[in-house]
């Protein structure tokens, strides 16, 4: 098809990817599910609300793929998985993000190549998960599995819950009235005392 003067074969098609048809955007802007559409320099050119949300940006204009994914080893994994992209393979990796706070942000990406009308890849668009509740779930099980002592295992899943949920001080605790259970409470924080303190409470308690 016949196409303005000076306008850019790769501005043409990811435009026409970023500002789909009446009805199409608005399904990928409702999504759930991550969508970023970047081209083969980096730039991403759409992010959908979940995925600004997933990286903790308030819009995509004028953000790079360097400025999410700062670490080195991240880089190289999206060096490779472009030069995939390049080639027309579909890719599913996981890679570690970064959001502007300096929070990390697990992810599971799979990426889609975008050619333009002559067969070209001009892009990529990916397909974002956050799966930082996946990996702590993970990790709570394999604390259960290893860990027997009562008060190590309360201070590992502590530290596990402490980076997903940054918290000042937690404190739990479990009260059971047939006497048939371990009742316990304890704090656990970050206090300028370093407080960590359990109770365990005896049947007449």
């Amino acid at each position: 098809a016949a196409r303005e003067p000076g306008r850019d074969i790769l501005d043409d098609t990811l435009i026409r990817f970023s500002n789909l048809e009446h009805g199409r955007r608005e399904v990928l802007d409702a999504s759930g599910i991550g969508v970023v559409i970047i081209d083969m320099a980096r730039n991403v050119r759409y992010a959908n609300l979940a995925a600004l949300n997933m990286l903790g940006l308030a819009g995509y204009e004028g953000i790079k793929l360097d400025s999410i994914f700062r670490d080195e080893a991240a880089r190289e994994v999206l060096r490779h998985q472009l030069d995939d992209r390049k080639a027309g393979f579909i890719g599913n990796y996981s890679v570690q993000a970064y959001r502007p706070d300096g929070s990390r942000v697990p992810l599971e990406i799979t990426g889609l190549p975008i050619p333009d009308q002559h067969g070209i890849v001009v892009g990529s668009l990916g397909l974002f998960r956050n799966v930082e509740q996946q990996e702590l779930a993970n990790s709570i099980h394999d604390i259960n599995r290893t860990v027997d002592d009562a008060g190590a295992l309360l201070n590992a899943m502590a530290e596990a819950l402490k980076l997903s949920f940054p918290f000042a001080r937690m404190s739990v605790s479990c009260f059971s009235r047939d006497k048939s259970h371990v009742n316990a409470l304890f704090t656990y924080g970050d206090s300028s005392e370093g407080q960590k303190r359990w109770w365990f409470l005896n049947e007449d308690q």
